[in-house]
């Protein structure tokens, strides 16, 4: 039997904690399976569906994308917006915008199968102010970027980052939720590891731009989970990440709020 790897970080964003249940997945397959990347946000600009497959262990890594599929989003039940095919596997409607308190429905239709999603945008939690500390990482001073935010009573927030510096996007990730600090003022640090050649530790001078996506609880799990395949969690067993999609595909489909700050490194 042959294997397969599914390695997502992120891939339509290439343009992107709690203690958890240990979590095992199969990593063993026959079969290739479609890859689906979708997003949709409160911000201005189009949805965004991706849509690959994975391949055997063996081969490279290079994905092309898969066209022909019929892609539809639609907002709390609502009339079905079609995605546009912009380039082979890659599928945008701009005609979707993302209100927080409504949930999105994602329909895939390709080669006479079908896979769906649903995901919600929660209440914008208001990211308060992002600045750069010093730490001692694994015996070395590093300058590490720090979100804060006032975490609200209600349980049940969850959050993913996307860290830039210099606008090259970092490669480590980052999730949370609320289990451990609800209510509380919340700060979170943003480590970027450069000692395996991931990403190049920060130093002064550097611009670090975040972006905080408030996120529902099925899209965290996949990070979470992701996060932990890439070894950067204590909290779980590596595995591959854990798929809100229906049907039998990997990936995730995520509707969600965006806010953005950004500051030099002193």
């Amino acid at each position: 039997m042959k294997k397969y790897i599914y390695i997502a970080i992120a891939g339509i964003l290439l343009l992107f904690s709690a203690c958890e249940k240990e979590i095992q997945l199969d990593l063993n397959s026959a079969n290739t399976k479609y890859v689906i990347e979708g997003m949709v946000t409160d911000q201005p600009g189009p949805a965004v569906v991706v849509i690959t497959q994975t391949k055997d262990f063996s081969s490279d890594n290079n994905f092309p994308g898969v066209g022909g599929a019929a892609v539809t989003i639609s907002d709390n039940n609502g009339p079905e917006i079609t995605l546009n095919e912009i380039t082979a596997g890659h599928y945008e409607s701009s005609a979707v915008t993302g209100v927080p308190g409504h949930s999105y429905a994602l329909k895939v239709v390709v080669s006479g199968q079908t896979f769906t999603a649903i995901s919600s945008i929660p209440a914008i939690v208001k990211f308060d102010s992002l600045y750069v500390s010093s730490e001692v990482l694994m015996g070395d001073d590093r300058k590490v970027a720090n979100v804060m935010y006032k975490d609200p009573p209600e349980r049940g927030n969850s959050f993913h980052y996307i860290q830039y510096v210099n606008n090259r996007r970092t490669r480590s990730l980052f999730a949370e939720n609320d289990n451990l600090t609800n209510g509380r003022n919340v700060t979170t640090q943003l480590r970027v590891y450069g000692d395996e050649g991931e990403d190049h530790p920060i130093v002064t001078g550097d611009s670090i731009r975040v972006e905080m996506q408030g996120i529902d609880p099925g899209v965290y799990l996949y990070w979470f989970s992701l996060q932990s395949a890439s070894g950067r969690s204590n909290d779980g067993a590596p595995a591959n990440p854990v798929t809100n999609i229906k049907g039998g595909a990997l990936g995730y489909f995520s509707a969600h709020n965006v806010q953005v700050k950004t500051v030099t490194v002193p």
